[in-house]
């Protein structure tokens, strides 16, 4: 995701990198599940 250039409203910002850190927890757990029980 490439957020770099005019962004209108600084209030987006906290919000996209929020976004962004929850995909980041899901994948470690999901990441955490696949180690513990590999397929």
């Amino acid at each position: 995701m490439h957020i770099m250039g005019n962004i209108p409203n600084k209030s987006a910002l906290p919000l996209q990198a929020f976004y962004v850190n929850q995909q980041l927890v899901d994948f470690h757990g999901f990441y955490m599940l696949y180690k513990k029980y590999p397929i």
